[in-house]
């Protein structure tokens, strides 16, 4: 756990100062300071997840949501979680951009292998890369869409599983976002 966190935050130093350098924002961006996102890809793996974001400088974003989880685990068991979504998005070259996203959740996990519930707190970390592409569709908003290729990693949990494992787990994702 401790090496992953490590890793996470050495990563984030290096994003946010080679950013400092190469970052440029599209018009877009520059003239909206909220959005509002949600990937069409979670309801098909059963979490269902909203986060807003705001624009501290024309660079970056703090992403806040919520995601609830009920999600099978293939062999493993299913969860049952209420998750808080607390990040950063920091803007590269353009579009080009990297998420940081820690998930605190309560999760009351059933596990198929001895038919027990496992009640506990958690922590999930993701690292997520990727490219936005805004469309713009009136003055009062745009619509965007972001491509990601996630790397989510357990950084801590309280009651694990019998076969928790603590693996990344590497995934394709999309989300839609309006911003405002």
């Amino acid at each position: 756990m401790r090496k992953h966190l490590t890793n996470i935050v050495i990563i984030a130093i290096l994003i946010f100062e080679s950013s400092k350098l190469f970052a440029q924002t599209t018009e877009a961006m520059q003239n909206r300071k909220y959005g509002i996102e949600t990937s069409p890809i979670f309801p098909l793996v059963k979490i269902y997840a909203i986060q807003g974001t705001y624009s501290l400088w024309n660079k970056g974003d703090v992403i806040v949501g919520y995601a609830y989880q009920n999600q099978i685990i293939e062999n493993e068991g299913q969860c049952h979680g209420h998750t808080l979504l607390l990040g950063y998005r920091q803007y590269v070259l353009k579009g080009l951009h990297v998420d940081i996203e820690f998930f605190p959740a309560v999760n009351n996990f059933y596990c198929y292998v001895d038919g027990k519930y496992y009640n506990g707190y958690e922590v999930v970390a993701e690292i997520r890369p990727g490219y936005r592409f805004d469309l713009k569709i009136n003055n009062s908003f745009d619509v965007y869409i972001l491509t990601q290729a996630a790397m989510l990693f357990g950084l801590y949990r309280d009651n694990p599983w019998p076969t928790m494992g603590n693996d990344p787990f590497f995934f394709p994702l999309v989300w839609i976002g309006i911003s405002l």
